[in-house]
C-alpha cells in the first residue's frame, strides 16, 4: 500500500517545502512506498531541481502536479491575504490527483520529527477529513458557518479521503463557499474546509500538529487568548509539546518563525539543521517585518504584565478582528 503525501507550494515557499520533505524522509526511513506529490503553482525549474535532489538523495519518488492559481484568483476575486494562492490548491487535490484515494496533506511549514505509520493506520470511520482541533473564538467560528460549540480544525496536517471528497462534490461546495465570502474567507482554505465539512472531521491526537500557539502560551493562557477551550486535556497538550510527531511552525506575533531573522522558536535549531542538508544550506533568512497589529501586540507584551497582554491580544485577535471580517 502506497503512502501518499501532498504539499502545495510556489517559489516563495519552495525552501520551506524542501525542509519539511527532508524531515519527513529522515523520520520515516524505514517506511516503504512513501510517495510525495507537490501541487506546484508556477514553480521554477531551479526549485523543482532542488526539491527533486532531496527525494533522490533519500531514494524516494517525487512528482510535480501543476496548479495555476491565476484563473481561480481571477474568477472568484480571491484575496489570499498574506497567504499564498497555492494554499487553495488542496481544494483541487481530488481532481488533480484523480488516481489517488487517500492522502496525507501537509503544509510547507511542518517539521516531521517521528514516524507516521500510526497516523497512516488511523481508521477515519468514513469521515472525509481527519485533523487536529484547536481553540478558536465563537466569532471566528461563526464567520465560517460554525456554532460556538463546534470544533474548529487546523488543516495544516490532514488525512483526506479523496473518494469521499469527490462523492460529496466538495470542490463545487468549496467554490460556492469562496463566492459567498466574496473571496475573503478567514484563514483561506482552512476556513473553507471547516465550513464545507462541518461535523465531518475525525479528531486526531494533538501530537500530530503542535503549533507555535502551544509554545507561546500555557494551556490556560491559550484558552484565554483564543476565547475558546481546547478539545484536549492539559495532559494531552503537555505530552504533545514534549514529544511532538509533527511541529507546525505557525505564524505568531510573539515568536518569529525559524526562517525569519531574530527567531527564538524552540525548534529553530532543528529547522536550520534540516535546511542545511538541502540545496538551501545557509540560505539568507527572511527579514522580520511584522504588520502593524503584530508589532503593537509584541510591544504590549514586552511592556505590560503578561495577563494584561493576553487580555489585549484576545480583544484584538479573537473578538474585534473577527467582527470586522464578518
Amino acid at each position: 500500500m502506497g503512502r501518499d503525501v501532498v504539499y502545495a507550494c510556489d517559489n516563495k515557499y519552495a525552501m520551506l517545502a524542501g525542509v519539511s520533505m527532508e524531515s519527513l524522509y529522515t523520520a520515516n526511513r524505514e517506511l516503504e512506498d512513501l510517495n510525495v506529490y507537490i501541487l506546484a503553482n508556477q514553480l521554477s525549474e531551479e526549485n523543482r531541481r532542488k526539491l527533486s535532489e532531496i527525494a533522490e538523495r533519500h531514494g524516494r519518488d517525487l512528482r510535480f502536479v501543476d496548479f495555476t492559481g491565476e484563473e481561480l484568483e481571477r474568477k472568484l476575486s480571491i484575496d489570499a491575504q498574506f497567504w499564498s494562492i497555492a494554499a487553495y490548491a488542496r481544494l483541487f487535490a481530488p481532481q488533480l490527483l484523480f488516481w489517488l484515494h487517500d492522502i496525507l496533506y501537509l503544509d510547507c511549514d511542518m517539521l516531521i520529527l517521528g514516524p507516521l505509520t500510526e497516523l497512516w493506520n488511523t481508521d477515519t470511520v468514513g469521515m472525509p477529513c481527519a485533523a487536529v482541533a484547536e481553540p478558536m473564538s465563537g466569532q471566528q467560528k461563526k464567520n465560517v458557518g460554525l456554532a460556538p460549540t463546534d470544533k474548529y480544525y487546523n488543516s495544516g496536517v490532514m488525512l483526506m479521503d479523496l473518494d469521499a471528497w469527490r462523492d460529496a462534490g466538495a470542490l463545487e461546495k468549496s467554490l460556492d463557499c469562496i463566492r459567498r465570502h466574496k473571496g475573503r474567507v478567514p484563514y483561506v482554505d482552512q476556513g473553507v474546509i471547516n465550513e464545507v465539512f462541518r461535523g465531518q472531521f475525525l479528531t486526531l491526537p494533538a501530537k500530530y500538529n503542535v503549533s507555535t500557539l502551544c509554545y507561546d502560551f500555557s494551556y490556560e493562557e491559550a484558552q484565554r487568548f483564543r476565547a475558546d477551550s481546547w478539545s484536549y486535556s492539559r495532559r494531552e497538550i503537555e505530552a504533545a509539546k514534549t514529544a511532538p510527531v509533527i511541529v507546525h511552525l505557525t505564524s505568531s506575533f510573539l515568536t518569529p518563525r525559524p526562517w525569519v531573522q531574530s527567531s527564538t522558536h524552540p525548534y529553530r535549531t532543528q529547522w536550520e539543521s534540516f535546511r542545511d542538508r538541502t540545496a538551501w544550506n545557509g540560505a539568507e533568512k527572511w527579514p522580520d517585518r511584522p504588520g502593524a497589529s503584530k508589532f503593537a501586540l509584541r510591544w504590549i507584551f514586552r511592556h505590560t504584565p503578561r495577563p494584561v497582554g493576553i487580555a489585549i491580544a484576545r480583544l484584538i485577535n479573537s473578538e474585534l478582528r473577527p467582527l470586522l471580517k464578518r
